[in-house]
């Protein structure tokens, strides 16, 4: 974890999480995954939104915001909006909002070192987590920083793929003799 603030308390990953349980409920499996829907279907994959789906009766609408956490890919996700888990290996993380902000407990997850097991379970590790725990005012005012670089990044990239996309076309065009320079 690093040094942190004197001020600061240090919590286990049991005191983190919200005791309330969760209603289980069943995963889409990806063979059924639509290109759109009513509700995103989040699996434990790279990208935020795996699929859509239509079904009310596997959509989380009552228990937002929360946090998803792949167990074999350690993976986070930060969701705050009804949706559907996806395949195996989909974690739900409920904040304790009586010790965490949920978007404080995201940022402080994914900075955790867990160490990759290849295909394996991650979640056992994750629960042995002990976690820094700043004043609340402090949270908020962190994960408010945190979230405009965060979204700074999103624009950033999308302009890189602009770019890449850019270039590809370019290049074709130019070298193929379709675009003349002369």
């Amino acid at each position: 974890m690093g040094e942190i603030p004197e001020d600061w308390e240090v919590k286990q990953f049991s005191e983190a999480v919200s005791d309330d349980m969760l209603e289980t409920k069943e995963s889409e499996p990806k063979s059924f995954y639509k290109s759109e829907g009513k509700y995103p279907v989040i699996d434990q994959g790279k990208e935020v939104i795996s699929g859509y789906t239509n079904d009310d009766k596997k959509a989380y609408k009552d228990c937002l915001p929360i946090i998803i956490f792949g167990d074999h890919t350690r993976v986070f996700k930060f969701i705050d909006f009804p949706f559907v888990t996806g395949a195996d290996g989909v974690k739900l993380i409920k904040a304790n909002e009586n010790v965490f902000i949920p978007k404080f407990l995201y940022y402080t997850l994914t900075n955790l070192n867990i160490p990759n097991r290849g295909y394996n379970r991650h979640f056992k590790i994750l629960k042995e987590q002990i976690l820094p725990c700043p004043p609340k005012s402090e949270q908020d005012k962190i994960a408010e920083i945190l979230n405009r670089i965060s979204k700074e990044e999103e624009i950033a990239q999308k302009k890189l793929e602009q770019y890449k996309e850019l270039f590809s076309a370019m290049l074709n065009q130019l070298m193929t003799g379709k675009i003349r320079l002369v």
